[in-house]
């Protein structure tokens, strides 16, 4: 990997990790997950795409929502399964795929707007997980019934509140390892070159834009 392509992975990698193994209490070795399901609203971007890589890299099979060609693209050459539209009615067509229910829903945007739907497909006693603050009150008695969870992830907390630091230590030598076996890839979609003020503008831009596939890195010395 070049310096850019590894520069990409570290926030979206841990966001990703933790997702899957510290809030869905997946198992983090090959196959190990084999046959469970992954719906993943959102899955072009940062998060999603290396999420997309970490759940096949344990044997499930990934159903990853994208809306424009190039994100579909994106999705597919992560390795999703299946794609859906989130911007139609995605529940119908998660159904049309043969899944009455989805026991692990991830959701990357949009929180308030996604959460009912993805209470609706949720499987009893599953999980939703979320990385985007909700703008709005959740209606969690939607899923009481269900005895399902939900859970937020934030990749800085183990940071800003001293717990167990180490292990996002030991999850980011275990990528390392995946990366370097070429289980996994990095994200890297575009380099901007030479840390200024109109570099850093230009990837925050990106960004702002809503419209990121996989990650933006600004490279290279400050001039």
């Amino acid at each position: 990997m070049s310096d850019e392509q590894a520069a990409a992975m570290p926030l979206t990698s841990l966001t990703a990790y933790e997702l899957l193994f510290d809030k869905l209490h997946l198992i983090p070795e090959a196959n190990a997950e084999y046959g469970k399901t992954l719906l993943i609203i959102n899955g072009a971007g940062g998060v999603g795409s290396i999420l997309i890589q970490l759940a096949k890299w344990i044997g499930m099979t990934v159903i990853a929502s994208a809306s424009r060609p190039e994100t579909i693209a994106q999705v597919k050459a992560m390795g999703a399964d299946f794609v859906v539209n989130h911007r139609e009615n995605y529940v119908d067509q998660v159904h049309d795929l043969g899944f009455d229910y989805v026991p692990y829903i991830i959701l990357l945007h949009s929180t308030e707007r996604h959460f009912d739907r993805a209470a609706e497909l949720v499987a009893p006693f599953g999980h939703i997980a979320s990385i985007v603050e909700s703008t709005e009150d959740l209606p969690m008695s939607k899923i009481k019934n269900k005895s399902a969870s939900f859970d937020w992830e934030f990749m800085f907390a183990k940071a800003n509140y001293q717990y167990h630091i180490e292990t996002q230590g030991q999850a980011l030598q275990l990528m390392a390892e995946l990366f370097d076996a070429g289980v996994l890839k990095s994200t890297l979609s575009k380099t901007y070159h030479g840390i200024r003020a109109d570099t850093i503008r230009q990837a925050h831009a990106d960004v702002e834009a809503d419209r990121m596939i996989g990650k933006v890195v600004v490279s290279g010395g400050f001039n």
